[in-house]
């Protein structure tokens, strides 16, 4: 996973890009140091893969077959006590 940005829950939208083998799955945590996650949503599905939401994390799995996927979460919740919202823009790159 290349974290190209972090987000910090201020209505921020962030870009993050990772490459997978056709078939394998990806678990990534989405919590920071000071972070409490309330909730995570899918707001666009990935075309290609299947995504699912485990908690303050996400389970990507990649096709078979495919060279390129992307997704959108919002995720919710407190950093350093203050409450908001952030968009994390995800690029999946299939090999």
């Amino acid at each position: 996973m290349s974290r190209n940005e972090g987000f910090e829950l201020i209505s921020d939208t962030v870009h993050w890009a990772f490459s997978i083998r056709g078939g394998t799955d990806c678990l990534q945590g989405l919590r920071g140091r000071a972070m409490l996650i309330n909730e995570v949503k899918i707001v666009e599905p990935p075309a290609a893969g299947t995504l699912t939401i485990a908690g303050p994390a996400f389970f990507y799995r990649a096709p078979a077959n495919g060279s390129s996927d992307r997704f959108k979460l919002e995720v919710a919740g407190e950093n350093n006590r203050m409450r908001g919202t952030s968009v994390i823009v995800v690029d999946v790159s299939i090999r």
